[in-house]
């Protein structure tokens, strides 16, 4: 795996080749800054020929600012779906407010041309994955 973007405190993310997957570590979400950046670069990732994306929020705290979850839905989501996205994996929170927010943008997402899982593991998302590569 190598890691393409990271901002120490919160989040990592690296691109799986075999998996042909984009997976993103989450700790902090509360950032929506963090947030965009980190998104502008795992779409870079599905343009080079991901074609899944792993968010990895188990242990994250924190939810994207409503500014951004619109941004989401007007912006990021229509680049990954045109990029050739086929499905964006999460692994929901232990914190109720971070699980809330990944909802929210299951929702959103499931309007795209891509599908939209949520998953309680991370060997289970990748298990997922394997289906998409």
């Amino acid at each position: 795996m190598s890691m393409f973007y990271e901002k120490k405190d919160f989040v990592k993310a690296e691109l799986d080749k075999n998996l042909s997957s984009v997976i993103v570590h989450w700790e902090d979400l509360n950032d929506g800054d963090v947030v965009k950046e980190c998104t502008l670069a795992q779409l870079e990732e599905v343009k080079g020929g991901a074609k899944t994306i792993i968010v990895n929020t188990k242990n994250s705290k924190g939810s994207p600012p409503m500014e951004i979850q619109y941004w989401f839905q007007n912006e990021l989501f229509p680049k990954l779906a045109e990029a050739g996205l086929k499905a964006i994996i999460t692994v929901k929170s232990e914190k109720l407010s971070t699980r809330a927010a990944s909802v929210r943008w299951e929702l959103t997402g499931s309007m795209f041309d891509f599908e939209m899982y949520d998953t309680d593991e991370l060997d289970a998302a990748r298990e997922l994955a394997k289906s998409f590569a």
